[in-house]
């Protein structure tokens, strides 16, 4: 969403804005560069105050550094991010804050007097002189993956989660968690209610601010409910909407081509299909950018093939159905101990986050309008028999004319079938017995080995691929940035 560098004596009052970019001397805050971001700077006897979001700065009004930082990370109507620059007496400050609603990501990094925020994890690395792994972080991620952590697998770096707040000042680094957010509870759904059409309205609403800036979307369509719920209400609430899908293999990739064709031919989408298999994950850890970071999306290789098999097509929005799993589930706010806390469906702005990556490096904003603070509270207010067995997305789809078939499908649709198909060309011990991982004694690799052998012979489990394949994402990610 932006990348800023800029050390604590580098501040000054001289400084130059324009609309992408705003200079400190030699360093720059630069704006991700998108017709669906919206940049602003002012000044006050407060500091600078910068802001870049998908609307106008909402609190640029407001008096007072900390009631408008506040103000920031409460916000759920859009996401954005707002940068002070202070010049007290007692030396200068920078304080960053997040909006409530985000699934973008931005890490933070320090050396010395220097501070780096930026969407791109190499840049936060790239501040560092003597990049080290962070061996309590990597150790996490192999046993748990990405998840709403905030130390990053190489130290001295950091994730900045929505609704957070971050100061770095001479006395170091320090942030502020998200504000506590009232939980609501169910409630009784009055005589005639349409909820699924207050359901696809909301939905409507969510794809709106977006209406008159994009020239060209895509969504993504698995066929699942989810997407293919908001790939009807795009092509409903915007211009020009193209789709793209990963085909399964196999007979549930049959299932799953019938399931999109009928979406297809519903709502008329110019449509692009690709073999999901085509570039599996783990032979996709030879792509440099999947090396990048280690929040990432196992299937990122096939999903740029596909998107990059498009051509110049330019689109400017991405829209996922990431989040639907955790609207129709109830407890999704809780967290582990060595996660930040919140209570957003953590899972799937950690998903949201991990994915949009693949996306901005093609110059294209990812939204992921389940995510949404707002639809997540619509949600949870609705009786628990709504949020069962997916009811509401089921009801929705129907009143939205699919068919029984669709919306029921015989045989149940996920890509981790696609893994245990890699695995039987996968030798484990050689993807893991030399690297980081081995160096440093992440994990005990001997009992992992046992384990697999046994796997090649009784099939492997999806834990046991889960950490395999954590560990050899960190692995690469490692060897990139390690001396």
């Amino acid at each position: 969403m932006l990348d800023l560098c800029i050390g604590l004596n580098e501040i000054s009052r001289n400084v130059e804005g324009c609309k992408n970019i705003i200079g400190f001397y030699e360093r720059s805050l630069n704006a991700f560069e998108s017709p669906h971001l919206h940049v602003e700077n002012s000044g006050s006897d407060e500091g600078d105050f910068y802001w870049i979001g998908e609307g106008r700065d909402p609190f640029a009004a407001t008096q007072g550094a900390t009631a408008r930082m506040d103000a920031y990370r409460s916000f759920v109507d859009y996401e954005g991010i707002a940068i002070c620059v202070r010049r007290d007496p007692g030396g200068a400050e920078v304080i960053a804050a997040r909006t409530y609603t985000g699934t973008s990501p931005i890490y933070v990094a320090i050396q010395e007097d220097r501070l780096v925020i930026t969407w791109r994890y190499e840049q936060a690395v790239a501040a560092l002189i003597d990049p080290r792994p962070n061996l309590t972080a990597c150790k996490i991620f192999i046993d748990h993956g990405a998840t709403r952590i905030r130390d990053q697998v190489i130290e001295s770096t950091f994730n900045f989660w929505p609704g957070e707040e971050v100061h770095f000042n001479s006395s170091g680094l320090t942030f502020k968690s998200a504000p506590e957010r009232d939980i609501l509870g169910s409630t009784p759904v009055l005589h005639n209610a349409n909820i699924s059409k207050a359901f696809t309205d909301l939905l409507s609403q969510q794809l709106s601010r977006f209406r008159t800036k994009s020239k060209k979307s895509l969504v993504e369509v698995s066929g699942g409910l989810d997407s293919s719920l908001l790939a009807i209400v795009a092509a409903t609430s915007l211009p020009e909407v193209y789709s793209y899908g990963l085909l399964q293999v196999g007979i549930a990739g049959d299932q799953q081509a019938l399931r999109r064709r009928e979406l297809i031919e519903l709502v008329g989408l110019k449509d692009s299909e690709a073999n999901a298999n085509a570039f599996p994950p783990f032979a996709g850890l030879r792509m440099d950018e999947s090396s990048i970071s280690a929040f990432d999306d196992n299937h990122r290789p096939a999903c740029v093939k596909a998107i990059d098999a498009l051509g110049n097509a330019q689109f400017d929005l991405l829209i996922a159905g990431i989040g639907g799993d955790e609207l129709m589930m109830e407890n999704t706010y809780t967290s582990q101990e060595w996660e930040v806390p919140g209570t957003v469906c953590t899972s799937s702005v950690v998903a949201g986050c991990a994915r949009a990556d693949m996306f901005m490096r093609r110059g294209i904003w990812a939204i992921n309008p389940l995510c949404s603070p707002t639809v997540i509270d619509f949600c949870r207010a609705l009786p628990r028999e709504f949020r069962h067995d997916r009811f509401l997305m089921r009801t929705s789809l129907i009143k939205l004319g699919l068919s029984d078939a669709f919306v029921f499908p015989r045989l149940p649709e996920h890509y981790g079938a696609l893994m245990r198909h890699e695995m039987a060309f996968v030798d484990v011990e050689e993807l893991l017995g030399d690297g980081p991982v081995s160096d440093f004694e992440m994990m005990n690799l001997s009992s992992l080995f046992d384990e697999c052998r046994s796997a090649y012979h009784l099939g492997f489990s999806y834990p046991l691929i889960g950490r395999i394949w954590n560990a050899a994402k960190l692995n690469a990610v490692l060897r990139r940035y390690l001396a």
